[in-house]
């Protein structure tokens, strides 16, 4: 089924859907086995991105490691979902209250492919899907 979305309710509907029809996808993809390099501020530190999809959706907050990220605004164009957010506290993780952009593309052809898209050229092994350039860009 192909899913076209144009408001930030549609894109929470298809996350959600998406979420329940492959849990172990989108738990694996935002917590134990997503590792995104973030630039500038953390320059080559590698952290471990956690992310708690089912609040993220339901409270427009996302959990990231020690700390919470405030989610800004969705986009949706085609596949792609960009989310911007920011930090309330930074200096546990991130070091400033800039915003960050991350973009989430779905690849409806295929169940389970989902790839993250950022600025620099990385490389981070996932298992049991194709995950290309995994990072978190700072604007």
């Amino acid at each position: 089924m192909m899913h076209k979305f144009s408001t930030m309710e549609t894109v929470r509907q298809f996350l959600t859907a998406f979420s329940k029809a492959d849990k172990s996808l989108l738990d694996s993809l935002l917590t134990s086995h997503a590792y995104l390099r973030l630039r500038r501020d953390i320059g080559e530190n590698v952290y471990r991105m956690r992310a708690n999809v089912g609040n993220a959706l339901l409270t427009e907050r996302l959990r990231w490691g020690t700390g919470n990220l405030d989610i800004r605004d969705w986009t949706v164009e085609g596949n792609t979902v960009t989310v911007k957010f920011t930090v309330p506290e930074p200096g546990k993780l991130f070091f400033s209250a800039q915003v960050y952009v991350l973009t989430l593309t779905v690849h409806q052809e295929k169940v389970g492919a989902v790839t993250l898209h950022c600025g620099e050229e990385q490389a981070f092994p996932l298992p049991a899907w194709p995950v290309n350039r995994p990072a978190v860009v700072a604007v």
